[in-house]
């Protein structure tokens, strides 16, 4: 049941990705990197605002083990693939990021934020905290020019 109830989250989450995917493609001269940020926040966000997503986000990888990381590899790494690969066309993203293997590590950076946020006292300043780390992490993978906030 555990397993599900990821799995129905990170679907959730994956289907605003796309829909962020479909927003950066449809706005060709428009920064992509507000809309990431954007998504970024909400997913994080997500741990403060919704009790069933910090207890999934918590729980999941010490009972779902292996299961847990096919989820990750299925359900949840794909979207983040895609939204890469669309920043790489646009000129976004620097030309040699590896897509699969950024995608993984940002997804792990990701769920790690949840659990951070989760454990924390003060759930805002965490997230605060988080997020800026993340946003410092992903300014890296920026194409020359291209700003963490657009």
């Amino acid at each position: 049941m555990l397993a599900e109830l990821y799995t129905g989250l990170l679907q959730r989450v994956g289907a605003l990705a796309d829909a962020a995917c479909e927003a950066i493609r449809a706005t060709p001269g428009v920064p992509a990197s507000t809309a990431v940020s954007d998504l970024t926040h909400a997913f994080l966000r997500r741990t403060i605002d919704d009790p069933l997503h910090r207890e999934l986000m918590a729980q999941a990888p010490s009972v779902l083990v292996e299961q847990y990381r096919h989820i990750n590899d299925t359900v949840a790494q794909p979207p983040i693939e895609r939204n890469l690969t669309v920043l790489a066309e646009r000129g976004d993203v620097k030309p040699d990021v590896p897509v699969a293997t950024v995608a993984r590590l940002l997804l792990a950076v990701l769920c790690e934020g949840n659990r951070i946020i989760a454990a924390a006292a003060d759930r805002e300043d965490a997230l605060a905290r988080t997020f800026h780390t993340i946003t410092l992490l992903m300014s890296g993978l920026a194409a020359d020019g291209v700003g963490a906030h657009g």
